[in-house]
């Protein structure tokens, strides 16, 4: 169990420089769980070791205010501090939709999503999150604003 909370502490003491988007996409993080399993015991060690090495690469820096792509969540009134809102956006088509949610995520100020509503890709905005600030949006928005070039 220490071996377990070293590395959530590792994880979230990094996130700060941690791109949002996941380096790895679904088929290598599979691929990172693929192989025999071993005919004798393993130390519980060694278990967390590979588990942690394999889902690395496929994890997304969400553990903070940044986090923009999907409600993962419900939101808590905390007097005036609570803040819930969605929305979707479209760039013109599926294509430059998509090739803009690609390049929020790569910028990393903020995460989007994709979704397909009636047929159209649009990009998912959901703001669910207590401490986030207007700032944030701010922030947020300039950098959407920005890689799509307007």
């Amino acid at each position: 169990m220490r071996l377990a909370a070293a590395e959530a502490s590792r994880f979230r003491a990094g996130l700060p420089s941690r791109p949002v988007a996941a380096e790895a996409d679904t088929d290598k993080v599979r691929a990172g769980f693929a192989g025999p399993l071993p005919r004798r015991p393993t130390p519980p060690e060694q278990v967390l070791e590979q588990l942690v090495a394999a889902a690395d690469p496929g994890l997304m820096a969400t553990a903070g205010p940044r986090f923009f792509g999907f409600v993962i969540g419900g939101s808590v009134a905390t007097g005036s501090e609570s803040l819930a809102a969605a929305g979707v956006v479209s760039f013109g088509s599926d294509a430059r939709t998509d090739e803009v949610i690609a390049a929020v995520q790569r910028d990393g100020t903020c995460w989007m999503g994709a979704t397909t509503w009636r047929r159209q890709r649009l990009m998912r905005i959901s703001v669910s999150n207590w401490s986030t600030t207007e700032d944030d949006v701010d922030q947020s928005v300039a950098a959407i604003l920005r890689v799509a070039g307007r």
